[in-house]
């Protein structure tokens, strides 16, 4: 009976995980047709944009602009990507003057740190 039971068990969690599969895998590919369509659109605006320069200033002239305009974008991309994330701001720990430490010398202040001077509590530990 408890084989039956896991037998059962195994092939629901099969079924469960191949229909998973096929709908990720329709995701996925509905996600790569839009960026090969996305692509087509950025070549036809490409295309767009040296055509409406080339009367002003020459076809090969256009061609080179809107090039440099790309390259700049994509290098512009690729600075933001390199760009260190944010950093984590660490609040500066400030000490209490009533509960600082009456030492003034370097010594005083590392002997009150070995005997395990507690700067919060004000007392030895």
């Amino acid at each position: 009976m408890l084989r039956a039971a896991l037998s059962i068990l195994t092939r629901y969690a099969s079924i469960e995980a191949e229909l998973m599969l096929r709908r990720v895998m329709r995701r996925a590919v509905l996600f790569a047709v839009a960026a090969i369509l996305l692509l087509l659109a950025l070549g036809a605006l490409t295309a767009a944009a040296i055509l409406g320069l080339a009367p002003v200033v020459g076809a090969w002239q256009a061609a080179l602009i809107v090039g440099v305009v790309l390259i700049l974008l994509a290098l512009l991309v690729l600075a933001l990507t390199r760009r260190p994330g944010r950093r984590v701001r660490v609040a500066r720990a400030t000490v209490p003057t009533e509960a600082a430490p009456a030492a003034t010398s370097t010594d005083q202040l590392l002997r009150a740190f070995e005997i395990g001077y507690s700067v919060g509590q004000g007392k030895d530990k």
